[in-house]
């Protein structure tokens, strides 16, 4: 009797190891199809858009026509402002989280343009007249949005190598933003809902 009981322990046993290695074995092939799958989503994850909610372009720009990409797409407005030696613009969006999973902003304004010496001066949220709180890194939740305020400043001079100013060059039609997802780190560049144009007839030239 007690060799049938012995007998049967160690059956159970080599039946229990076999379970525990399959399913070892099946963990490690998740894992091994998983984690790379995880890693490529988290690279290419982008859900930020700037398109809803609060948008802002300040005098001294003006409005000029509404229109849209050739071949469809989201409509934008076109805004103009003339070079002014040390004149600034506010420029105002929401940034929203169309997505599943928080994403914190650690960046606005990355990569900003310097043409004809249009510069980024500083980045506030939550006010349309740029005396919001001061940016700061911040988590957006999937669904929550943030209105982002930026100031914008002429100093300089013309493009260089140009012996006469354009009469307008497009410059500024999206934002910089940068963010993280878990561990992963993006840069991109959002389309705005508008486009700004400046007009370079005063711009010093040297």
């Amino acid at each position: 009797m007690g060799t049938v009981a012995a007998s049967q322990a160690a059956r159970r046993s080599r039946v229990s190891r076999r379970w525990s290695d399959l399913l070892l074995e099946a963990a490690i092939v998740v894992a091994a199809v998983g984690i790379p799958a995880g890693l490529v989503f988290l690279a290419r994850y982008q859900p930020l858009s700037t398109w809803s909610g609060f948008s802002l372009v300040s005098e001294p720009a003006r409005f000029v026509v509404e229109t849209a990409p050739p071949g469809g797409g989201q409509p934008f407005r076109v805004y103009r402002v003339d070079y002014a030696e040390g004149e600034t613009v506010r420029l105002g969006f929401t940034l929203t989280n169309e997505g599943s999973i928080p994403v914190r902003i650690t960046a606005v304004g990355v990569d900003a343009p310097l043409r004809s010496g249009f510069r980024l001066v500083g980045v506030a949220l939550g006010r349309s007249d740029g005396s919001g709180l001061p940016f700061a890194p911040f988590t957006l939740e999937p669904g929550a949005s943030q209105s982002v305020v930026t100031t914008w400043r002429f100093e300089g001079s013309c493009p260089p190598g140009r012996a006469e100013p354009p009469p307008f060059t497009t410059e500024l039609s999206q934002i910089g933003v940068e963010f993280r997802v878990l561990w992963s780190r993006h840069r991109v560049q959002l389309p705005l809902p508008y486009q700004l144009q400046v007009d370079q007839g005063d711009c010093p030239v040297r």
